[in-house]
């Protein structure tokens, strides 16, 4: 069985503790406000919130295989967050596009996410709060393929 001391030095375990908790807090706000989105969803809502895309450009920009945004999408298509519709130049390509209701959803989970990472940093000073995301940016930047 591993140490105390070696777990605390993984940082998976950490990160993986983190987000937990985020996921904690923001599931208890969506629920309490009751916006239809599950947290899977939030990615793609936030991809589209600036731009109209494909499903393989959404895919690509979320690191998540295309048949998994197919289902996500059709997911949102119901709750009529999203709107599909077939590209007028490429027959193959579907955009995916926010309706105003998923423009609207979008923009409280965005402020309601923020809120999250408020409450969960709450205990960590601000200036150590925006060391620890440099620190995280870098490592993420230096891991994608």
């Amino acid at each position: 069985m591993m140490e105390d001391k070696e777990l605390q030095r993984l940082f998976a375990f950490h990160m993986h503790r983190i987000k937990c908790a985020v996921f904690r807090v923001l599931n208890k706000k969506l629920v309490s406000m009751r916006l239809p989105v599950q947290m899977e969803q939030i990615p793609v809502l936030f991809t589209l919130f600036n731009s109209d895309l494909s499903q393989q450009e959404i895919a690509n920009r979320t690191e998540r295989d295309k048949s998994s945004i197919q289902r996500t999408v059709r997911l949102l298509e119901e709750k009529n967050l999203v709107v599909i519709q077939q590209d007028q130049f490429d027959k193959r390509k579907n955009i995916v596009h926010l309706t105003a209701e998923g423009k609207c959803v979008t923009g409280k989970i965005r402020k309601t996410l923020i809120e999250a990472e408020d409450e969960v940093f709450s205990a960590v000073e601000e200036k150590d709060r925006e060391d620890f995301f440099r620190v995280l940016k870098r490592i993420s930047d230096g891991t994608k393929e």
